[in-house]
């Protein structure tokens, strides 16, 4: 949760928008089990820095283009991070932060959580809103995929830094040693 948070405000800043300091404020406010409730407080401030006051994230059927946008987006980063998990002996439905008995990519949903800023960040840059989503946009989107992540001062394109993740997860469940390396 923290690494989201400040990968949102890093996203702002990357951006040249308002609201980083708030959030990298809030990443270091977040407890264990998010008693404070600091990923929400976070994201109301960042979608609203990011695409402005009026916006409103609506996850499910969604009809206006930015959501669908980023849901699209969203989808294709989950199945690389769902398709990382398995490849490495793990079950996705086993979660960390989410645990919905509904849900059986929690873990995946875990892991986007800290890369969803390369679908936001292309999705603002395309500079649509009501447009509806094309099949040229779903292409365009795909170009998360070619984007560069910083990760423990070593940068990796998208998919290497989810396997990257992902191991050093394994490495610290198998040894007990090392810790997560995220964006």
């Amino acid at each position: 949760m923290r690494s989201k948070i400040r990968t949102q405000a890093a996203n702002l800043r990357h951006l040249d928008l308002h609201g980083a300091l708030r959030l990298e404020r809030l990443a270091k406010e977040v407890k264990r089990g998010d008693s404070t409730n600091a990923e929400a407080q976070a994201s109301r401030h960042y979608w609203k820095h990011l695409f402005g006051s009026e916006f409103s994230r609506h996850k499910e059927g969604a009809e206006d283009g930015l959501n669908a946008r980023l849901n699209y987006g969203y989808a294709v980063l989950r199945a690389l991070v769902a398709r990382q998990l398995v490849m490495n002996g793990l079950q996705p439905a086993l979660g960390l932060g989410h645990q919905s008995r509904q849900n059986p990519f929690n873990l995946a949903d875990d892991f986007m959580e800290p890369f969803r800023y390369l679908v936001e960040r292309l999705v603002r840059a395309s500079g649509a809103d009501t447009a509806p989503l094309t099949s040229a946009d779903k292409v365009a989107l795909l170009c998360f995929m070619e984007q560069e992540v910083a990760m423990d001062g070593q940068t990796f394109r998208v998919a290497s830094a989810v396997a990257e993740a992902v191991a050093s997860y394994c490495r610290v469940i198998e040894r007990g040693a090392g810790g997560l390396h995220l964006p």
